[in-house]
């Protein structure tokens, strides 16, 4: 007797997932300088197809080609990340905040150096150096000053804890 293979994702893998489907898909509308504002669905949909096809194309996504159960959730995940740019199309709408960077670094993380890291001080003299990465800066003009949001993707649900927050275990929300 032989085990079968087992195939599955899990979370780590589906928010990687995630994360990169929509990095693609923004830094290719800041790379061609297409709003949001003006980019028709089917404009959209089209971008889509065409990033995700080649998303799963890539080896570590096979699994979801090996039987119909993971045919069907490569679908699911396809499903989502068209709706989450359906509702980025729409709160672009609302807010008139375009997307200007993707991905954008703080501080120095694995040798490459972003944006100046966050510093303060510390009673015994040293500094805590605050470090990370923004999943995507936004920007708008109102009233003619500029506006910055910073947008952090969350793939998993997680509820706000001051504890841990006072503690330090759970810092990025609140940075």
């Amino acid at each position: 007797l032989k085990e079968r293979d087992l195939y599955g994702l899990n979370a780590v893998v589906t928010g990687e997932f995630f994360h990169e489907a929509l990095d693609q898909f923004l830094s290719l509308l800041i790379e061609k300088n297409i709003s949001l504002l003006t980019l028709t669905d089917q404009k959209r949909e089209l971008l889509v197809d065409t990033l995700l096809q080649k998303g799963f194309g890539q080896g570590r996504y096979s699994i979801l080609n090996r039987t119909k159960r993971m045919n069907f959730i490569r679908y699911q995940l396809g499903a989502t990340i068209k709706r989450v740019t359906w509702a980025l199309k729409k709160q672009s709408e609302r807010t008139q905040l375009s997307p200007v960077q993707t991905e954008v670094l703080f501080g120095q993380i694995a040798g490459k150096k972003g944006l100046k890291d966050l510093q303060f001080p510390l009673n015994n003299g040293a500094n805590l150096h605050l470090r990370g990465k923004i999943d995507r800066i936004d920007t708008a003009v109102s009233e003619g000053k500029p506006w910055l949001s910073v947008i952090d993707y969350k793939s998993s649900s997680r509820s706000l804890a001051l504890t841990e927050n006072y503690y330090g275990l759970a810092l990025q929300l609140v940075t």
